[in-house]
């Protein structure tokens, strides 16, 4: 999955800061508030007025070579793309599912949902990998040139967690510089600093692009949703069949629920391994574990068959 924590960006997501904020108090009038700024980079107010939202997250290490990037794009639509630098990739389609590429395993998959909830959490929660807090405050404002810089003070075990990370001392601050369109207040670009002995060591990069453009999907969901040849995956949840028809190399991947294991038939026999299935039609029964042995992993892993 997708959903690597950024942790070094905990304060950055004014793509889902809604309105209501508390305004920070203003040296002059006209300055720029924290909450101005949510207003006009919040999530409904970009995907709105642009067909494509960009945002690419570029990390570093404490000597500023660059160790990993991210790229999430969102559509009008609901459509949802994340890529990687490992090559990782996932589209979702605004629809019930997700196709996915993973290079780890050189492996193709579809990602369907059991349900309403579950497929709403899945979109909030690549929405929320960037969270905005209350308690970063602005240092400083040009509202001519659109830069503005705050700082969220660290707790002592935050503080102690970028030490051991970065190898520096006396960490006491996060430090934001964003660049901003000083009439629209929408963001180009915002870069993270720990705060370490007066000096400050950049930690990640964030790049927002808008476009009139819709999301271009990766080239291999053509193949995945519109596949040559098939095979159908019934998935059998609270006594309701589901069938899943998909590429017939594809793997189908879906969470089984707390409370429940994944099984090959009613009476709970055990399902293959994902490599002997070979392509064939199969049906997985999710049934509930009150009766499994206690020491049988637990269920609630994503699974892939």
């Amino acid at each position: 999955m997708m959903k690597k924590t950024i942790t070094m960006l905990l304060c950055l997501s004014l793509l889902l800061c809604g309105a209501g904020l508390a305004e920070e108090a203003a040296a002059s009038d006209g300055a720029i508030t924290m909450q101005a700024i949510c207003e006009a980079n919040s999530f409904a107010a970009l995907t709105a007025k642009y067909a494509l939202v960009g945002v690419n997250i570029i990390n570093y290490d404490a000597s500023g070579a660059e160790t990993d990037s991210q790229y999430f794009g969102y559509g009008q639509g609901g459509e949802i793309l994340f890529e990687n630098s490992d090559g990782y990739s996932e589209y979702y389609a605004g629809a019930d599912r997700a196709y996915i590429f993973d290079p780890a395993t050189n492996q193709f998959s579809v990602r369907v949902f059991l349900d309403e909830a579950e497929l709403a959490s899945y979109k909030t929660s690549y929405q929320r990998l960037i969270t905005y807090n209350e308690a970063e405050t602005i240092a400083s404002a040009n509202t001519e040139e659109g830069i503005v810089t705050t700082q969220l003070a660290l707790d002592e075990a935050a503080a102690a967690s970028y030490e051991a990370a970065l190898g520096v001392e006396n960490a006491s601050a996060l430090a934001y510089e964003y660049v901003l369109d000083p009439e629209t207040l929408e963001i180009s670009q915002c870069s993270a600093s720990v705060v370490a002995d007066g000096a400050q060591v950049l930690l990640s990069t964030v790049y927002f692009t808008y476009a009139g453009e819709a999301l271009t999907p990766p080239e291999f969901v053509e193949s995945l949703a519109n596949p040559e040849s098939t095979r159908t995956v019934t998935l059998v949840y609270n006594d309701v069949s589901t069938e899943y028809v998909i590429a017939q190399d594809a793997l189908l991947r879906y969470t089984v629920p707390d409370g429940y294991e994944a099984y090959a038939s009613a009476d709970k026999a055990p399902l293959p391994d994902a490599s002997e299935t070979g392509g064939a039609d199969e049906t997985i029964y999710l049934l509930p574990i009150e009766k499994i042995a206690a020491e049988e992993e637990p269920a609630g892993a994503e699974t892939a068959e």
